[in-house]
């Protein structure tokens, strides 16, 4: 970890300052103390012209984190603030074309070095895996010449776009994941899965609770987990599982109630239990969300039968063809906009407020399940982080190469995120990402220059009571 030194800023008329956003670059630090990143990144043999990877890779992510959407944004900002000198001298001579090689040149062993961090972080903080959260994504790219990317389900709502899928696992209640698979767009969480998993198990003690969605519980899956450990699945609501429910709603006296409000059916097989559960409040929650869409088409058909209506000539003939055609319409649409809005809320029965659970843990209570499911809304959030904060989405690159190193990058931003606030927990408590990301932009550095280039001052600025807890150099 590179010293800091601070000293009062003195500016005489002939000095230049420099100033920059400087916490993402102590955050780095700080976990780069813990995991030795640079190390890693010199010993992988990977090299760039005239610049140490380690550099540029941790200005590439400090440029993420301070929100930079592109390469050539993280040089402008590395060259015109005074980062490079801070970081380190040469990259501010460098071509631009340095940090395309680097993100190029880390693409084929960006996987592996990120497992080897986070297997240093479960060596040097012994960890008690207890649950492992999987799922999926996709990022999609503005361009259409990438060999990776198919056209698939996207999750970002851009079927119109080539993606790949992106798959985390992470585990317990961390803001970062253990590791990643990249994949072409066009695959499905089940096949996916099951040629992830196999290599995923291998870092996961014998017993760890595998959580998943009901885009990955078909029964291949779950019995490939139970091979070594147990595991928690949302299920579809298939034929079976429906008929279930409809014979619950008729007889609600067979359900228990629960602490929290929600209603339970327990169903014991061989070796697994299904958990029935019914919440009132799911039921309002998604049936206004149906209410919502309901809306949004009702009005889309309307917009689209008034701009359609074409005007007619009412004379002679005519005029009887017209006045019968209307007659017979509103005899065959006899339905108001009620009427139809009930219909579409409750057609094919409505499973509003129900949702299914399996598990392989005959010990597990209903309690515990609908815990630790819940738990799995970590999985997500980070990947939310990953798309929002962390710039994964979309993709600005065209080689496959460079995919890989665009996603290293990224998931090695959210990783020094996850583990500095894992490492401060006891100063940052239960802020998100988002807020951390946000507040540590607020700490500034400022570098004061004489008149032959050479730095003879550095101060800190908005140094709050917070900053000097996180960074212990601060207070010196």
């Amino acid at each position: 970890m590179k010293s800091m030194h601070i000293f009062p800023l003195k500016v005489f008329g002939l000095e230049q300052v420099k100033s920059f956003s400087a916490g993402s670059l102590l955050m780095y630090e700080s976990v780069d103390e813990l995991l030795d990143i640079g190390s890693l990144l010199r010993f992988s043999g990977l090299k760039v012209k005239g610049v140490d990877l380690a550099d540029i890779v941790k200005s590439l992510a400090c440029g993420v984190l301070d929100g930079k959407r592109s390469v050539r944004a993280i040089d402008s900002d590395v060259k015109g603030s005074g980062k490079a000198d801070y970081v380190n001298p040469n990259l501010g001579v460098a071509d631009k074309r340095v940090l395309y090689r680097a993100i190029e040149a880390l693409g084929p062993t960006g996987n592996c070095l990120y497992e080897t961090l986070t297997q240093r972080f479960q060596e040097k903080t012994s960890v008690k895996i207890v649950q492992a959260d999987f799922d999926y994504s996709s990022s999609y790219f503005e361009g259409t010449t990438v060999a990776l990317a198919k056209h698939g389900y996207s999750r970002d709502h851009r079927p119109d776009k080539k993606q790949v899928k992106l798959g985390l696992v992470q585990v317990n209640d961390e803001k970062f994941a253990r590791t990643y698979f990249l994949d072409s767009g066009e695959k499905t969480d089940l096949t996916q899965f099951a040629k992830d998993f196999p290599k995923a198990r291998k870092d996961l003690p014998k017993g760890t609770l595998v959580v998943i969605d009901r885009g990955i519980s078909v029964p291949e899956n779950l019995a490939l987990i139970a091979e070594e450990h147990r595991y928690l699945a949302g299920l579809k609501k298939g034929k079976e599982v429906k008929t279930k429910i409809q014979a619950l709603k008729k007889d609600m006296s067979k359900l228990a109630v629960l602490k929290n409000g929600y209603h339970v059916f327990t169903e014991k097989n061989n070796a697994s239990q299904k958990f029935y559960f019914y919440s009132e409040q799911l039921f309002h929650q998604q049936q206004a969300k149906r209410k919502k869409k309901f809306q949004q088409q009702y009005d889309n058909a309307m917009k689209a039968k008034n701009k359609n209506k074409k005007k007619v000539t009412k004379n002679g003939l005519e005029k009887t063809v017209v006045y019968t055609q209307v007659n017979i319409q509103n005899r065959l649409l006899p339905k108001k906009r009620e009427e139809l809005e009930q219909d579409y809320l409750f057609r094919d029965g409505c499973y509003d407020g129900w949702f299914v659970l399996e598990t392989n843990d005959e010990k597990m209570t209903a309690e515990q399940a609908l815990k630790h499911y819940k738990d799995k809304d970590a999985v997500e959030k980070l990947i939310c982080t990953l798309k929002q904060d962390c710039k994964l989405r979309p993709f600005n690159v065209r080689k496959d190469a460079c995919i890989k190193g665009s996603l290293f990058i990224s998931m090695l931003a959210s990783l020094v995120i996850g583990i500095f606030h894992f490492t401060q927990k006891s100063h940052l408590g239960k802020m998100s990402t988002r807020s951390i990301v946000e507040k540590i932009k607020t700490l500034t550095l400022d570098l004061v220059y004489d008149t032959t280039g050479r730095i003879i001052e550095q101060v800190f600025k908005n140094v709050t009571a917070l900053f000097a807890k996180l960074f212990p150099q601060l207070q010196t």
